[in-house]
């Protein structure tokens, strides 16, 4: 039965938008206009002429958005009565002609002027205008819309849908959009909202015995990026997930409490809708706050990694000897970084590096050591090389490069020589007792 009703309904809503399109032609001009202090100003010129001789409209419906105020009602020489009521989250404005046009090719014309501060919008350093397409626009033979922008605003980033001529005057930027058929237009100031966050969670340990407690952070998603100011204190160690978060594992004494806390930016590479933090981190453990703070993607701190090389170095006769060597990475800014790569070489091969290229991620603060072995030809005692390490980014660049001048020892080979050696001096002591005898 209900389906039955709904197919009513909307077969009656069809006829009576053909009916209209039929008897009248209806014609709007919207103007908009932005302000740096003040709502936006809108202002709708509509056109409704009689298609039909035997027909006249007696009463028209506007629909505006429930943020509309100072709404004023003017019309030429004609009389109108205007009624406004409230439904669904929408204003209806309610028109009642009381003189009659007739005839065909007769027009009615009204304006109708409110302000609107919900179109303009602030988020994150980034400004993002948004005008709606009027209720009913697709039915309307004719639909054209001007925006003006002050020239402090800058120029836009972006404009969707592309206008039909864009010029200047009276300090501001116009921009004039053909019939849009029911399309919003987005004027955008930047590309990015950047928000403060703020995150805490309790740990609390109630074994008898030390044990690991495990915490879900926020991290990098598809539209988004984190950077840390501070985590207090810094786990013991990190840990990846799939899913835009990342684990700290904490060492707790036996019933110790922990109170872990973390604040940051994050970068949001979207500025029409706001940040859901429920909808992007659902695994999220721990509480988080979100606020803007009108900063700029270039006011954060860089996102840079430092490394080092360390080698394991031993003594034989005065020399420096390394078979092994240890690579130190710290990640000492907020930024995770995924996708580095840490690649070890012997420019003259003289040396195999063990291993030769290895995939990381370091996060917020983390300290990585990488341990490699250093293996020269067998059949030679020892070999003089100079070791490079780079970590080298996602996108190909090296961000840092050191060097490391060593001797590689065969031991193998030091056994051989040192049977030769051995077996030679046994040799001298039997040629040595032969004379003697």
């Amino acid at each position: 039965m209900y389906k039955k009703w709904c197919l009513a309904i909307a077969m009656w809503l069809t006829l009576v938008s053909q009916a209209w399109a039929a008897d009248f032609h209806t014609r709007v001009s919207g103007e908009y206009t932005f302000s740096a202090n003040a709502p936006t100003r809108v202002k709708l010129d509509y056109t409704l002429t009689n298609a039909n001789a035997a027909v006249f409209v007696q009463n028209y419906q506007v629909i505006l958005p429930e943020s509309a105020a100072n709404i004023v009602i003017q019309a030429k020489d004609q009389q109108i009565t205007k009624q406004l009521h409230s439904q669904a989250g929408q204003q209806l404005v309610d028109l009642a002609f009381d003189n009659e046009v007739v005839g065909q090719g007769k027009r009615r014309e009204f304006t109708l002027e409110y302000t609107d501060t919900s179109l303009r919008q602030k988020r994150g350093g980034s400004l993002f205008l948004h005008i709606p397409s009027l209720m009913g626009s697709e039915e309307f033979d004719s639909y054209e819309t001007i925006v003006r922008t002050p020239l402090e605003f800058g120029r836009p980033d972006f404009v969707t849908p592309t206008p039909e001529k864009t010029g200047t005057g009276s300090g501001q930027l116009v921009y004039t959009f053909a019939p849009t058929n029911g399309q919003a237009i987005n004027i955008g100031y930047g590309r990015q909202q950047i928000l403060q966050f703020e995150w805490q969670q309790e740990l609390f340990n109630r074994q008898h015995t030390p044990a690991y407690q495990v915490v879900t952070l926020p991290g990098d998603g598809p539209e988004w990026r984190v950077v840390y100011s501070s985590l207090t204190p810094e786990p013991t160690d990190w840990q990846p997930r799939t899913n835009g978060t990342w684990q700290g594992i904490y060492l707790l004494a036996a019933g110790e409490r922990q109170q872990v806390q973390a604040s940051g930016y994050l970068i949001y590479d979207r500025i029409d809708q706001d940040f859901d933090p429920q909808k992007a981190y659902e695994q999220l453990t721990g509480q988080i706050y979100l606020w803007d703070v009108g900063k700029t993607a270039e006011s954060l701190p860089a996102a840079s990694v430092s490394a080092s090389i360390v080698g394991q170095v031993h003594r034989w006769g005065g020399l420096p000897i390394l078979d092994r060597y240890n690579l130190s990475l710290h990640n000492h800014t907020g930024w995770v970084h995924e996708g580095l790569r840490l690649v070890v070489f012997d420019p003259s091969g003289k040396v195999k590096v063990d291993p030769l290229e290895s995939e990381i991620t370091l996060y917020p603060w983390q300290k990585s050591v990488i341990i490699c072995t250093i293996r020269g030809p067998w059949w030679q005692p020892y070999t003089v090389f100079q070791l490079t390490a780079q970590l080298v980014d996602s996108q190909g660049n090296i961000i840092d490069e050191q060097k490391i001048s060593g001797l590689s020892l065969s031991y193998l080979a030091l056994a051989c020589l040192g049977g030769i050696i051995g077996l030679a001096g046994v040799a001298g002591s039997l040629l040595v007792d032969g004379r003697r005898r």
